[in-house]
């Protein structure tokens, strides 16, 4: 764990900008100034007492310099460790806060081992340390050097840990006078580590209890996310469990919201008017109850102690302020957009809408690439999603503690004052994506969350109040609503994902398709009555057209070239290609907006369809256009700088982007004409313009893929640019590609795909592989896969899982038992592989359920990006038994081994220490990833029931 502490040690201690004049014992500073110089020495002046001639820039420089020493040659002999300690200890007493600070980063860096630890505790340090950090808050530089010290101590002996330190946390941490200190939450993530590194010190010092109290101010979502899950870290272990089972009463943590008449104990005045503050307490309660409800551990405690059912009865009752706060713990919980905090339910609709995302993707953060990632759902189907499960689970139990009657009294008292109105419109919210999701995912049989629907009509149905039955007549109305625009498909903000879709034939596919407006079909005697209704006719002034009658009429099946007369039809054509046409900067002039690109972009897309339907003989408008375009693309090479229409500042705050949807509608509709045009020609030679990501992401989201023509050539290229951002977002934009079922995508994706394998950069490769596992959910992008026989196993855990997946098939099984693969493979999983598994799927668990992330080191680091509601999905890793046992061969050979035999032996044992949890979670994987992928040999399927008795 991190924590941000407000001090640096890449330059020692500071003393500010005093400047003294060298005296004396200056000489003396400047003598053993650099590292090199002799120990002893420095030393000697460490040893010196604080004396009114002794330059306060000279101890310190001293100290830090002692401490570069130390840290450059890491002293490992006892009499010279003793000798420092010995030397540092007068630092310590000084007056001086700077130089007490250094002393005790000098002995930092000393304490690198247990050995001098030993002689750290012989010369009673920890006493000096205490004091160090029991000061004024106003001592930050002092205080903080005595924290660090102590995380260290940890760190290096944990079970040697002093008592004394753990005190002076303990009372940190629980002062409520210091509420404002900086180095409470450091302090408190430092009993956090104490507690899971030497929980009997621990509960010996009341740590258990500090983190408890400290709940009830904590409003910081990680910190309190660090806390809950440290506790129940000890709770869930079985050797750990009597050090905390005790002092572990969360209800007083809850208390804020089940208690009507909560109030907080404190002891200063001050701070108990901060903490009596109503949304205070809620806040602290509501982000603890978030924590808990997101792991498995907080929801069986929960469920065991019944703080689900108590917080769920208390829901109708509560004031509006804690109802609010309830109801947004369970749209956190389960990953739901939160919505406006209103009293119209058409308003609050909107955030139910697919085409409302919550994430503005602009062109220089994520674009298309990200929120077609966020709109498809993956193409793993033959694994679960454990996330998922788990809020089945968590929501079955709430049906269970009585949810739906919760949500009827809510209702019912619902209609008196405003507030309660807007907690009536959000929960409407909650229980129809809740009713969503439980159809979705909870047998029907186990699903009663749409038991207060019944309840609902009966108040409707009341004339004896008025406002009752209103309320639940909109509610009605709503759930309704919500129920509809759930069947709808995803539909896209982003014009250039839109083509995409259309390229793809995704809308076809899904039975849905977008139109902006509702074309009309026009009787001929009217036709030309519409042109002129059109204004486009009568006047070059944009401003003044009716662009939704353009929409609808370039739209209509009626408007088509041998119709038109010369008067209106053509001069109607020709004025929308003028205006379009990039040298005469007109709509390159329009400033970028959403409302724009939805008139003057779509006019210019319905155009495009249109002239692109038109004969053979009429599309010059089209050729005309297009070469317009694709002059001004030459221009950005010819002149070594970018032409005046497509300069950076211009595709950021300008139409002037749409030029490329314009090309990827043409490369679409009618590709020949971007090859009489030139166009392909223009397109790769951007790729070669340096510092122009911009102009290469409007390339790669607008092309059509599907044909076998340039774009792919373009593609390509792109792929493999010396830009590493380039590359990178050109990867994930295969993944979109890759959910919209782009044609052929087997033959052609899959073989870039394996080109990035081999990226220079690490990011790039692994989001490469982590495509090609979700492709090779389908066995034909699997086959063709094989057939590339990439090199996987400098991938690290991915590559080896997707190495894995060629033994799924009867010709990667062939490959894999040719190479001498499977017999070394399967020992490794039976004797460890099957534990490390249990990690990797518990570690997966843990990123989606925190805040926290994985890095490329396979540490936890903070997310970067703003909290958001995160769509998260963990699938079931691979796992070797289960790819093995899907060919007869495979079954074979695991049954020639007996590994099914002696993890069936063994899940008949009765677990009786907490070492063979692990070995028993392993086992069940195994035995489940046989069972449930295996086909023909399932002689031992008897096991399930042992499964099932270890759940119970």
């Amino acid at each position: 764990m991190e924590y941000e502490l407000a001090m640096s040690d890449r330059e020692g201690i500071s003393v500010g900008k005093q400047r003294e004049r060298t005296s004396s014992c200056g000489n003396a500073v400047r003598r053993v100034a650099s590292p090199s110089d002799s120990l002893t020495e420095m030393l000697a002046f460490v040893r010196t007492r604080d004396q009114p001639h002794v330059s306060r820039t000279h101890r310190v420089t001293n100290l830090n310099l002692l401490a570069k020493l130390i840290r450059e040659t890491t002293p490992n002999d006892e009499s010279e460790i003793e000798q420092i300690v010995y030397s540092v200890r007068w630092s310590l007493c000084s007056r001086i806060q700077e130089v007490r600070a250094g002393g005790l980063r000098v002995l930092r860096y000393l304490l690198s081992s247990e050995l001098a630890y030993d002689v750290f505790c012989a010369y009673h340090m920890s006493i000096l340390v205490v004091r160090c950090l029991d000061t004024s808050s106003q001592h930050e530089t002092e205080r903080v050097q005595a924290l660090r010290l102590m995380r260290q101590v940890l760190h290096v002996a944990p079970n040697k840990f002093p008592r004394s330190f753990a005190a002076s946390l303990v009372s940190l941490v629980t002062q409520y006078s210091r509420s404002h200190d900086a180095l409470i939450w450091a302090s408190a993530g430092t009993l956090c580590e104490l507690a899971v590194l030497s929980p009997l010190l621990a509960a010996q010092c009341g740590v258990m209890k500090a983190l408890l109290r400290t709940l009830l101010t904590c409003q910081v979502a990680r910190m309190s996310e660090a806390i809950i899950h440290t506790l129940l870290f000890l709770v869930n272990d079985p050797g750990t469990r009597k050090f905390v089972h005790h002092d572990l009463d969360i209800e007083i943590v809850m208390s804020p919201i089940t208690d009507l008449h909560y109030q907080h104990e404190a002891i200063d005045v001050d701070v108990r008017a901060g903490l009596e503050d109503k949304e205070t307490q809620i806040e602290a309660s509501k982000v603890a109850l978030t924590a808990m409800l997101k792991c498995w551990a907080g929801l069986i405690y929960l469920s065991q102690s019944g703080v689900i059912r108590t917080v769920l009865e208390m829901l109708p009752l509560a004031d509006p302020t804690v109802q609010k706060g309830l109801l947004e713990v369970f749209f956190d919980v389960f990953q739901i957009r939160l919505p406006e905090w209103t009293e119209c339910f058409i308003q609050v609709l909107r955030s139910v809408e697919a085409s409302r995302s919550p994430h503005d993707w602009t062109l220089g953060e994520g674009w298309v690439a990200e929120e077609g990632k966020y709109l498809l759902p993956p193409r793993i189907t033959s694994r679960t999603n454990l996330v998922a499960c788990y809020l089945s689970m968590l929501l079955f139990t709430l049906i269970n503690c009585g949810l739906p009657k919760a949500f009827t009294e809510l209702y019912e008292r619902s209609y008196a004052s405003l507030e309660q109105q807007r907690v009536a419109v959000r929960a409407t919210v909650l229980i129809g994506e809740l009713i969503h999701f439980s159809s979705s995912y909870i047998p029907v049989e186990l699903s009663h969350i749409a038991h207060c629907v019944p309840d609902l009509i009966a108040s409707a149905t009341q004339f004896s109040n008025h406002a009752r039955r209103s309320l639940a007549s909109q509610v009605i109305s709503c759930l309704d609503r919500i129920h509809q625009l759930k069947k709808h498909s995803a539909k896209p903000s982003s014009l250039f994902l839109d083509l995409i879709f259309k390229q793809a034939g995704y809308y076809k596919r899904t039975g849905h398709d977008i139109s902006q407006f509702v074309s009309k079909d026009f009787e001929d005697t009217t036709l030309i009555n519409v042109i002129k209704d059109t204004q486009v006719t009568q006047t070059k002034d944009h401003t003044k057209w009716k662009l939704d009658l353009v929409i609808s009429l370039l739209q209509s099946p009626a408007l088509q070239l041998s119709r038109l007369d010369e008067t209106y039809g053509i001069k109607f054509i020709k004025r929308l290609t003028n205006f379009f046409k990039p040298s005469n900067y007109v709509f390159t002039a329009i400033p970028f907006s959403v409302q724009n690109m939805k008139t003057y972009s779509v006019i210019g897309c319905s155009l495009i369809n249109f002239l692109t339907k038109s004969p053979e003989a009429t599309q010059r408008y089209l050729v005309e256009l297009i070469a317009d375009i694709a002059s001004q693309l030459g221009q950005v090479t010819a002149h070594k700088k970018t032409a005046d229409v497509f300069t950076p500042n211009s595709i950021t705050n300008t139409l002037c982007r749409d030029y490329f949807l314009f090309i990827g509608y043409v490369s679409y509709r009618k590709p020949t004409v971007l090859l009489t045009c030139n166009a392909y020609a223009s397109l790769l030679a951007i790729c070669d313009v340096p510092n122009r990501n911009d102009l290469l992401r409007l390339i790669v989201s607008s092309l059509d893929y599907s044909q076998d023509v340039y774009s792919r050539v373009v593609l390509s290229k792109i792929l493999t640019s010396s830009d590493q951002q380039m590359r990178l977002y050109t990867t994930k934009h295969l993944r979109v590609l890759l959910r919209t079922k782009m044609r052929f995508f087997n033959n052609w994706g899959i073989r870039m795909l394996v080109t990035q394998l081999y990226d220079v950069n690490e990011e790039v490769a692994m989001e490469a592989i982590d495509i090609l596992d979700e492709a090779c959910e389908e066995e034909s992008c699997l086959v063709a896969l094989i057939i590339q026989r990439p090199a996987l196993l400098h991938l690290a855990e991915k590559g080896v899982s997707l190495l894995t997946r060629f033994i799924s098939t009867s010709r990667g099984f062939t490959l894999m038992k040719e190479l001498g693969y499977l017999h070394d493979e399967l020992d490794r999983w039976f004797s460890s592989y099957n534990h490390l598994y249990v990690q990797l799927v518990e570690r997966h668990l843990a990123e989606a359920y925190t805040s926290y992330r994985i890095g490329q080191e396979g540490n936890f680091v903070r997310r970067s990006a703003p909290k958001t509601c995160r769509n998260v999905q963990v699938f079931v890793p691979i796992h070797f038994y289960g790819q093995l046992v899907q060919q007869q061969s495979g079954c074979d050979l695991l049954q020639q081994k007996g590994h099914i035999n002696v993890f069936t032996n063994f899940i008949r044992r009765h677990i009786t220490s907490s070492s063979d949890i692990l070995h028993t979670k392993a086992t069940v994987w195994a035995l489940v990833s046989h069972y449930f992928y295996g086909n023909n040999y399932r002689e031992e399927g008897t096991y399930i029931c042992f499964v099932r008795k270890i759940s119970q």
